[in-house]
């Protein structure tokens, strides 16, 4: 039996690609530019000028959708798990060419403690999500 009115999400879609205005939020917004950036098709249909209120956090909204997170803690996890020097353990203890790929793997963790500090004593931000990086969506030039 089917429902009058056919399927809700294939009539919201129908309705978009229709519609003359459009009025979303900057979380959905912007999810649309990531998706289309990766060459398949949007949530939002194409569209030529769109007009954003309330700016004050969208910067933050942006920074959500557009970036990554990295930290001091995050980066010593997933380094520690190809080579643990102190422990003698993780992905490169046996593999071909382990010492070069520990010396590597040890090279890194010296440029994190210098490029990714701990927070400051006292400091409010979370000490998992402390440090966030633009994905630049152009290509690599």
């Amino acid at each position: 039996m089917r429902r009058v009115g056919g399927c809700f999400y294939q009539r919201a879609r129908r309705d978009l690609a229709s519609a003359d205005i459009i009025v979303a939020n900057h979380a959905l917004l912007f999810s649309d530019l990531v998706i289309k950036s990766e060459g398949t098709t949007g949530i939002l249909p194409a569209y030529n000028v769109s007009l954003l209120m309330k700016r004050h956090n969208m910067e933050r909204v942006a920074e959500d959708q557009f970036g990554i997170d990295i930290s001091r803690w995050s980066m010593n996890y997933f380094l520690d798990r190809l080579y643990n020097q102190r422990k003698g353990k993780g992905l490169l203890v046996y593999a071909n060419g382990a010492e070069e790929c520990q010396s590597l793997v040890r090279a890194c963790k010296t440029a994190a403690r210098c490029f990714l500090p701990m927070p400051k004593a006292g400091c409010h931000s979370n000490p998992i999500r402390n440090h966030r990086f633009r994905r630049d969506l152009s290509p690599i030039r």
